[in-house]
Parts: structure tokens; sequence; C-alpha cells
């Protein structure tokens, strides 16, 4: 019981960082000035940012971009929670250890 809840705090840690890097890092090297997108996009970007009239044409993220944020960072929760506690042999753990 002690370790799914320690996995489901990882994940939730993981998948909020990687949320976080998308908002500060991902979405400022796409969009460096959000004017130049009120005119013409292309359909990639289409699919990963709306341009609102409420937020004066300028893109926001669409609900496909925070899903697939969201996929992208469980499956790295998983896997770097795989790789640092299910392999035994890395950390020398036993099983009432977790």
């Amino acid at each position: 019981m002690k370790k799914r809840i320690l996995k489901l705090l990882f994940l939730g840690l993981i998948l909020y960082l990687t949320l976080l890097f998308n908002y500060l890092f991902i979405e400022k090297l796409i969009i460096k000035d959000p004017c130049d997108f009120h005119n013409d996009t292309n359909w990639l970007f289409t699919l990963f940012y709306d341009t609102p009239s409420y937020n004066g044409g300028h893109p926001e993220p669409s609900m496909l971009n925070y899903i697939v944020t969201f996929l992208i960072g469980a499956f790295l929760g998983y896997r770097i929670w795989n790789y640092l506690f299910e392999r035994k042999t890395l950390l020398n753990l036993k099983e009432n250890d977790i």
C-alpha cells in the first residue's frame, strides 16, 4: 500500500514537471511572438494550439496539447519509477524497504 502511494506521488510530480516544462520552455520556443499567429498557421500548429477570439487571436494550448503532454509525462514517470525502484539490483533494495 505504501509503495502504491509513493508511486502515485512520484507520477504526479513527474506529470507536474512535464506540464511546467511544456509551459515554460517548449511553448516559449515555439511561440516567440504571439502576434505572428493572427493570420496564418499550419495544420500541426492548429492541432496543438487554439487562437480564440477572446484572447485576441493569440495562441493558447489546446486540449490535445494537454492530453499529449499528460501522456508523455505519465510515460516518463512510469519509466523512471521502474528504472529507479523496480530494478532492485540498482539500489540494492529488498521487498520490505519500500
